[in-house]
């Protein structure tokens, strides 16, 4: 099967894959006294991290990944500030790890706001504006849509926090190798971060918090944020893994979008793609002409998704809340490209949606 599914889950990245089994056979916990060791290579990995993002490493702690990264910050925030405010405010486009837990708070007494977004995906910031009350805490937004590519511009919402003092939460999980994230520029009061979709391992996550904004814990232990022992395998590998996402940064964008111009020529159905100045990876097609036989086939012959692939079973809510036809939804597929794709890939990938599509 040819693996067109990055935006899901990206492979090891070879230097990684180099870096075992190494990094998982040193023993110790790094919160002991004695592992200074250890507890040297997570400071090294955070540093690594915080470095493509330019952050505070002693503001970064480390997760399971971004799922819980995201309800840490979502349910922590919305917990410790509660006396503020228990309104909370974020999109129809977003992640179901935020849409899961925006509707978990509310049967704990949260009120909540899930705006539209306007037709192509933006944000709609005239009624962002709107919808924020004396008693609103906080905003969350994924900051690159996991189903399109659209990146979201950030500098309309750094004036909305700076004049409401409403904090941000930013899901970043996609943006990491794909998209450019300077906190200087564009500071942020909380951010989710993931290892798996930048080439690092699976199980391995971030949450970052902007100086002085705290959260209530969701795991209870000896950590004031997230108690547990840190994995010190996984995390020397998310760091590794952020670390190449920068150096190659310029490199990696000019292949991809060279293998998503490619992968456009050779496409001799009728199609148009939902994104078109997105991050380059992702190429969420509609193949306004296909049935739905064709489009079945094609996922059997390339790993690629009708919707995100912790979604399943039903029309992509991305599209819906865009308020593109169903008809046209049920016909689209997401494509999304990395490092390791070939320009083979891509000619076996369209000679196979070619051939099903014509049928």
């Amino acid at each position: 099967m040819i693996y067109l599914d990055y935006a899901a889950s990206t492979p090891l990245h070879p230097e990684l894959q180099d870096m075992l089994p190494d990094v998982f056979l040193k023993t110790g916990n790094a919160q002991s006294q004695q592992m200074n060791q250890i507890h040297q290579k997570i400071i090294e990995a955070k540093q690594k991290i915080c470095q493509y993002f330019h952050g505070n490493p002693d503001r970064l702690f480390m997760t399971s990944g971004a799922t819980e990264s995201i309800n840490t910050a979502l349910i922590g925030a919305a917990n410790f500030y509660s006396r503020s405010g228990k309104h909370l405010i974020t999109f129809e486009t977003e992640h179901q790890a935020v849409l899961k837990t925006f509707h978990y708070l509310k049967t704990q007494g949260f009120e909540i706001s899930i705006l539209p977004v306007l037709p192509h995906g933006e944000i709609d910031i005239t009624r962002l504006k709107q919808e924020i009350r004396p008693d609103t805490t906080l905003i969350s937004l994924n900051h690159l849509c996991n189903e399109t590519g659209l990146i979201h511009n950030l500098t309309p919402l750094q004036a909305i926090r700076q004049e409401t003092g409403v904090m941000l939460h930013l899901d970043a999980c996609q943006s990491i190798g794909k998209s450019e994230l300077d906190l200087r520029k564009t500071p942020i009061d909380f951010m989710s971060l993931s290892a798996h979709k930048s080439y690092g391992p699976q199980g391995v996550g971030a949450l970052y918090l902007a100086e002085n904004r705290h959260v209530q814990p969701i795991i209870h232990g000896s950590h004031p944020v997230r108690s547990g022992t840190i994995s010190h395998a996984l995390t020397t590998l998310m760091g590794a893994s952020y670390a190449i996402a920068k150096r190659d940064y310029v490199t990696n964008q000019e292949y991809i979008n060279h293998l998503r111009q490619l992968f456009l020529s050779q496409l001799s159905v009728e199609f148009y793609a939902h994104e078109q100045h997105g991050a380059p990876h992702i190429i969420n097609i509609c193949f306004p002409n296909a049935t739905a036989d064709a489009v079945n086939h094609i996922q059997k012959h390339i790993a690629c998704q009708t919707s995100s692939a912790c979604f399943k079973g039903a029309a992509s809510h991305v599209l819906t809340a865009r308020r593109i036809p169903l008809h046209h939804i049920l016909r689209s597929i997401r494509f999304s490209l990395g490092v390791t794709t070939t320009e083979d890939d891509i000619s076996q990938a369209c000679n196979i949606i070619n051939r099903l599509m014509t049928k």
